[in-house]
This record gives structure tokens, C-alpha cells and sequence, in this order.
């Protein structure tokens, strides 16, 4: 950042710029290629990267033992593996059990999840966009047993750019979307942007039942157990006692 501290996308909006600060990141410069003499500067004792990453496996190896993070593992066998990489497998063991039991006190405040169609719904300037598995949010939403609406139960692939015209198809009791506030979207900016490329998103059942909420994206897509415990906290919040009969 232009102050010299270290943001780093998804574990500052987290866990805080604090804790990001205090973990006394180092810059590696770019990472296709690695900067491989920065790496070695750098004296890990574990590498990580991503398949794209692969053609210097063999350099970054010579450095430190590297491991290549698999791609589109389910959102808790993702965890479960980097734990195991890290050697802290007890600690993802302990969180699990108590995200499960958050889960099942969860749905009990709720009553019956499968009973409320919960929709995620989100629009750009080039139309409607829906990402299936999309982190965290995605795994609540499905360990909590919401109902989705058919074009989201049934996507297997992300969908860029879909008509407006399918909007309706994306209606439901209850809307969640999503801002970035790092990039600038505020809510005001998004519902403008929404008026001009689709205004009758108003027109949605939930929309005019007051049933659209906002969760931030970087929190509520994260790859961690306080992600989990965001999403949590906000789906029980806004569905807790409901009843959308």
C-alpha cells in the first residue's frame, strides 16, 4: 500500500490490518514467475503455490520442501489439507467440532432452513454473474440446508454475464449480495449501477419485502474458520424465527 504496509487481500479484512502487520510479512515480489531469489533471501521452512505456478516446482524446491495447493477442493477439505500441510491437523480438528456445533445451535434458531430459499444475487455493468462453491458463503449456506433457487442448485460452472433478463429466476425469500468495499462498492454506488443496467431488480419479491442484504465479499468468501463463523453469525441473524410461508 502506498504507506508501506502490507495488504493483503482477504486476510486484511479478516482478521485487521493489525494482526496483517504484526505477522511481519516479507514483499517476494511477483508470483508468475516467483521471484525465486527473494524466496531463497527469505529462508522458509515451506513453500506453497498454485498449479500455474508449477514450472518452477523444481527451483523452489531446491529451496525449501514445496507443495502444490490442489485446485476446486471442496471448501473443508481445502482447510482440512493446507492443516496437514502446516502440521497443525489437531487445531483444524478442534475448530471443525465447534463449527459443527455452532452449526447445529444454528439451525435450531432458524427452524427449518430448507423451508427459506435463500439467493445470492449480484449484477455488474456486462449482467448477472453467480459463482457455485464460492467459499465460505457457500458452505454455510449449504451445511445450514437452505433452499436456493433451481439456476443456483444447478450450476456446475461459473456463470459470467448472464442476461438481466433472467433475474427473476434469481428471486427468492431472501437475497444476499455482495460489495467490496476495498475496490470502492458501496452500497449506494451498486444499487445506482443496478438502476441503470437492470432498475426492475426492484420488482423482486424479496426486494420489496425488504429481504436484500449486504455481506462484505472478502469476509464472507475467505478460506478460514473465521469466515465460517461470519457467515454464521450473519445468515442466523437475518433468518433466525422467520417464517416466509
Amino acid at each position: 500500500m502506498e504507506d508501506g504496509s502490507a495488504y493483503v487481500r482477504g486476510a486484511s479484512d479478516i482478521f485487521g490490518q493489525d494482526v496483517v502487520d504484526a505477522a511481519g510479512l516479507i514483499d517476494l515480489g511477483g508470483h508468475n514467475p516467483p521471484d525465486l531469489e527473494a524466496v531463497a533471501a527469505a529462508a522458509p521452512d515451506l513453500i506453497m503455490i498454485r498449479g500455474y505456478q508449477s514450472e518452477a516446482l523444481e527451483q523452489l524446491s531446491a529451496i525449501a520442501p514445496t507443495v502444490v495447493v490442489p485446485d476446486n477442493m471442496p471448501y473443508l477439505e481445502h482447510l482440512a489439507w493446507l492443516a496437514d500441510v502446516a502440521g497443525v491437523t489437531e487445531s483444524y480438528d478442534e475448530r471443525l467440532d465447534r463449527y459443527r456445533a455452532r452449526l447445529a445451535k444454528a439451525r435450531e434458531a432458524i427452524g427449518d432452513p430448507s423451508a427459506i430459499t435463500l439467493s445470492r444475487f449480484d449484477l455488474w455493468e456486462d449482467g448477472l454473474w453467480f459463482y457455485p462453491n464460492w467459499g465460505a458463503v457457500d458452505q454455510v449456506i449449504d451445511d445450514l440446508g437452505f433452499a436456493r433457487p433451481a439456476i443456483q442448485a444447478e450450476a456446475t460452472e461459473n456463470i459470467f454475464g448472464l442476461s438481466v433478463e433472467r433475474l427473476p429466476d434469481f428471486d427468492g425469500d431472501i437475497l444476499i449480495a455482495s460489495r467490496a468495499p476495498r475496490f470502492g462498492q458501496s452500497i449506494p454506488m451498486l444499487t445506482d449501477q443496478w438502476d441503470t443496467v437492470a432498475p426492475f431488480w426492484r420488482d423482486l419479491s424479496a426486494v420489496k419485502e425488504g429481504e436484500l442484504y449486504w455481506y462484505e465479499r472478502d469476509v464472507w468468501v475467505g478460506y478460514s474458520f473465521a469466515s465460517l463463523d461470519n457467515v454464521l453469525d450473519g445468515l442466523t441473524l437475518i433468518a433466525a424465527g422467520r417464517d416466509f410461508d
